[in-house]
């Protein structure tokens, strides 16, 4: 099925979304329900991002987010501690070598 925008169409694996479906791309993921716990299945027709909009969801898990936020938040202390002149040669060496993390001509670290 082709169509002109992204569609993510969330519900639990049946063949009538596989057959409708064919050809779009899944991901599967474990979701409390009332009584249990269920497999539920994204189906989507467009590539997965390579960059998050907000890196706050990155992590299968509580404890996989948890630790990305906590070496997140270190990093972080480690450049606010730097000293200026060290800052600015990070930034310019992080914006040199990772020229596509930057969206609209905004850098990483200014």
């Amino acid at each position: 099925m082709a169509l002109p925008c992204r569609v993510i169409v969330s519900g639990y694996a049946h063949p009538t979304y596989d057959a409708l479906l064919r050809g779009w791309r899944t991901a599967e993921f474990r979701a409390k329900t009332h009584t249990d716990v269920r497999t539920e299945t994204l189906w989507f027709n467009f590539e997965p991002p390579e960059m998050l909009h907000d890196s706050r969801h990155r992590g299968a898990t509580f404890r996989e987010r948890q630790t990305h936020k906590r070496r997140l938040e270190r990093l972080q202390e480690r450049v606010h501690a730097m000293d200026p002149v060290e800052r600015a040669a990070f930034a310019q060496w992080l914006n040199t070598t990772y020229p596509a993390a930057q969206r609209g001509g905004v850098p990483l670290l200014p």
